[in-house]
């Protein structure tokens, strides 16, 4: 196991595309950090530059204290499980286990032990003598994780592992990563597209895009304090909604929100307020997470008029997609979305009243920062 620090990492290809700009991260060793963002953003380009199969344009790489710049893969002990499995299907499962054991030239008794311990933590005794072809996409996963872990490590690099499984395995095999990377303690770094995964893996989160880290923190972190409104769509399933709104000064701790045709009455702390007011006046964007609506009033809930244009009934919960009027959305943009429990029924005019607690109320300037950061 090892720390790992990423200082000012650059990454610049020959055509001049910049991957990587400025990069900053520290790993606590045994930590599991997700890096999640959409494609293109520099995700798996951080792993390969950490793993040592592309070379940094600027900026070190430690690995429990040591500068690997110049150090080849090999001299990094650094695993790394691809997408598509990348095992040799001509080799049983022991086989494909006990390889990289080979070519480091371990004694063969420790290889016998070794493949033993990690096919008994992965579950895959009774599959030994089977070849690729004959397993299932989560067990040539589990395969593919043994073979890199069969190393013992210091850094564990997955790249967008559990892409290639359908939903219900998927959600199975991240419930075994993720105690499996408790039970070794080795220091990982985990890579997806899906914020579904690095909310539930993480210890803590890397939210990516453009190269550039937007914020850094824990899962909740992330979901309560967006930094920006990159952050605050990315990070939740749906992501929150984003509208342009405009702020005025009520006086007295009170805020009024213009949201198209309406307008928000809010009574807010003291402090929220003081924080809001430079920005009355100013072309703001309010944010509403999908679960902050509510079909009924609260004790300080403001009343919220929409168009229902739809709603899908998921069993325990119904999303409505909303549209609001004088917002500027129109029907060929995304909707917004209310997520609401049990079920809901599309009125029969279109119109849906909703309510929302204004401490649920997210504000981003017009450079989408959460004001109240």
């Amino acid at each position: 196991m090892a720390s790992v620090e990423l200082r000012n990492i650059g990454k610049r290809f020959e055509n001049g595309s910049q991957a990587l700009k400025e990069f900053d991260l520290t790993i606590e060793d045994g930590e599991l950090v997700v890096l999640v963002g959409s494609s293109g953003c520099g995700k798996s380009t951080l792993l390969r530059l950490l793993a040592g199969l592309e070379n940094a344009s600027e900026g070190e790489i430690f690995i429990d204290g040591r500068n690997v710049n110049q150090e080849t893969p090999q001299q990094r002990n650094v695993a790394m499980v691809f997408q598509n499995y990348a095992l040799y299907p001509h080799m049983t499962v022991r086989a494909n286990l006990e390889f990289p054991l080979h070519m480091s030239r371990t004694p063969k008794d420790r290889i016998k032990s070794r493949v033993e311990e990690i096919a008994g933590i992965l579950q895959l005794p009774g599959l030994m003598e089977r070849k690729p072809g004959q397993l299932s996409g989560g067990q040539r996963q589990r395969v593919a994780m043994g073979r890199a872990l069969v190393r013992d490590p210091s850094v564990f690099l997955l790249d967008e592992p559990l892409s290639n499984l359908d939903a219900r395995l998927r959600a199975r095999i991240r419930a075994e990563i993720a105690q499996i990377q408790k039970r070794l303690k080795t220091t990982t770094l985990y890579v997806t597209h899906d914020q579904v995964e690095a909310m539930t893996l993480g210890d803590r989160v890397v939210v990516l895009d453009h190269g550039e880290s937007q914020q850094i923190g824990t899962p909740q972190e992330l979901y309560d304090h967006p930094q920006n409104s990159f952050v605050a769509k990315f990070i939740g399933s749906p992501g929150m909604n984003i509208l342009p709104s405009e702020l005025i000064d009520g006086g007295n701790a009170q805020i009024g929100v213009k949201l198209g045709g309406q307008q928000l009455s809010l009574e807010l702390e003291r402090q929220v307020y003081e924080k809001l007011v430079p920005y009355c006046g100013e072309n703001m964007y309010t944010g509403i997470r999908p679960e902050a609506f509510a079909s009924t009033p609260g004790k300080a809930s403001v009343e919220l008029k929409t168009n229902v244009e739809a709603v899908e009934f998921l069993g325990h919960e119904t999303l409505a997609y909303l549209f609001l009027p004088g917002t500027g959305q129109v029907r060929t943009e995304q909707p917004s979305i209310a997520r609401l429990p049990g079920q809901f029924h599309k009125p029969d005019d279109n119109v849906g009243v909703f309510y929302i607690e204004p401490e649920a109320l997210y504000f981003f300037d017009p450079a989408g920062r959460n004001v109240l950061f």
